[in-house]
């Protein structure tokens, strides 16, 4: 009974660690001709060969997200690609920014990892977008180098796909 008992145990929590998937993390801050940005759709889209997991939710300002993605037990830990998007209207610019996230760079088995290492996309003026067509982050002194990602401004020169180098 005794061994059922821990069998059952260990099955219960081996399932919960295996549903955990890798975890992420993103943070930046946006800005509207100087004044902090009022709703951004952010969508963050999780590429793996099971399923692609989609993540929608606006923020105003800034943003720091926590994430992971929750596969199946014969799945656990597929490689996973990440596309992170912000669509925005600033004044008369309307646009939208992206990034990918490639499977051995910030993504964790750990979500202390993940809290410890974000993909950091740093303050942008999102006005640049429209009038100059890229946008150009600004860093803290004390963001890790390794960590800092670049907004990409999505137009007809776009290839969101051709940036995937694992996933199909």
């Amino acid at each position: 009974m005794r061994l059922l008992v821990e069998l059952l145990l260990g099955l219960v929590l081996l399932s919960t660690a295996a549903d955990a998937g890798l975890f992420y993390r993103v943070k930046g801050e946006f800005k509207c001709y100087g004044q902090p940005a009022k709703d951004i759709d952010f969508l963050i889209v999780e590429h793996d060969p099971n399923e692609n997991d989609i993540v929608q939710f606006k923020v105003d300002d800034w943003f720091d997200y926590t994430g992971n993605d929750h596969d199946s037990w014969g799945d656990f830990q597929d490689p996973l690609e990440l596309s992170v998007h912000a669509g925005f209207t600033c004044g008369d610019c309307k646009g939208e920014l992206y990034q990918y996230i490639e499977y051995d760079d910030g993504q964790f088995s750990s979500d202390v990892k993940a809290l410890d290492h974000p993909a950091i996309f740093g303050l942008v003026e999102l006005s640049d977008a429209c009038r100059y067509g890229v946008v150009k982050p600004k860093y803290s002194d004390w963001d890790d180098l390794d960590l800092r990602k670049q907004w990409i401004v999505r137009n007809e020169n776009s290839d969101i796909r051709g940036h995937f180098s694992r996933i199909d």
